[in-house]
């Protein structure tokens, strides 16, 4: 069982469906304006990023409520969680900075400078390397996560001027995807190299990523653009299949790779779209409340000792 957990912006609020019969099963009131969200691997917290507060919310996802609250930068806008669960690292837009949280203590451990209005973040598989799309210096910044220092600036240029925003690592850590708004452009980055390889058209204004767990597409957000929804093979980085008949704003993959949920900013819904059969269709739209931007998928809370 898996639950998609959406941050509502319009409505300070976090929606709660149940990924199996795609019901809202629980709201969860954070207040202020929720934007980037994510998930530990155990399932049993939410980390949410209010942009408007400067703070994270902790959610405990067993009583569905707010356990803690953690001050960070200006502007808090992404996070990611690190494999083993020990650290969030969280973008700070407007300070030009990452704030990495200690979840055992859920307070702030260090503070890495990087680019220009950081946005989307992204961490290794192995849990060594963070990956920071910088949307005001068409940079991506890697810190290693073992000192929590900056070991490299990769520039996307030409063009310039697209605002990375969105960006996904693929299930081995050999390729970073870099969604460029105001482009038509995803950016591909070798891990080895550090280095753009190359650039696959995507459809107007990408603004988000994501890679399935199998690590066979890659999906992208369309914001303003279509199609709404570009889905990539990744052995071969060539656009095979598009989805359209929904705003598309941020996404999530089930873990076994078959659905995608999808961020309606504008129409306070989610859609659903079944990405493993042939045509790519949406097969739900969740109704959830104002302005759902954010969206992470986590398994079923572990109960117990673990």
């Amino acid at each position: 069982m898996a639950f998609a957990y959406v941050t509502n912006s319009g409505s300070g609020t976090v929606s709660v469906v149940d990924t199996t019969n795609n019901d809202l099963v629980g709201t969860v009131l954070v207040g202020g304006q929720p934007r980037g969200i994510a998930v530990t691997s155990d399932g049993k917290r939410i980390y949410v990023a209010d942009k408007g507060s400067n703070r994270v919310s902790v959610i405990d996802t067993i009583d569905k409520q707010v356990i803690g609250e953690v001050e960070v930068g200006f502007f808090p806008s992404w996070l990611a969680v690190t494999p083993d669960g020990k650290r969030v690292y969280v973008t700070n837009e407007a300070s030009n900075n990452v704030s990495v949280i200690a979840t055992d203590t859920d307070t702030v451990e260090a503070t890495v400078q990087v680019g220009d209005r950081p946005f989307g973040i992204a961490i290794a598989p192995d849990g060594k390397h963070a990956y920071v799309a910088n949307q005001g210096s068409d940079t991506v910044t890697v810190i290693t996560t073992a000192t929590n220092e900056l070991i490299g600036t990769i520039s996307l240029s030409p063009p310039t001027d697209v605002s990375p925003r969105g960006i996904a690592i693929t299930p081995d850590g050999r390729r970073v995807y870099v969604a460029r708004d105001n482009s038509a452009i995803v950016s591909i980055i070798d891990t080895v190299s550090n280095v753009v390889t190359g650039n696959v058209e995507a459809g107007a204004d990408p603004l988000w990523v994501a890679v399935t767990p199998d690590g066979k597409h890659v999906l992208v957000a369309n914001e303003f653009g279509g199609p709404n929804v570009a889905i990539i093979a990744a052995d071969t980085n060539a656009r095979v299949a598009e989805v359209s008949d929904l705003e598309a704003s941020v996404i999530a993959i089930t873990p076994d790779s078959k659905n995608a949920y999808v961020t309606s900013f504008r129409s306070a819904s989610v859609c659903v779209i079944d990405i493993s059969s042939e045509v790519k269709t949406i097969t739900a739209r969740v109704a959830v409340e104002l302005n759902p931007f954010g969206i992470v998928i986590g398994s079923a809370p572990t109960i117990g000792n673990g």
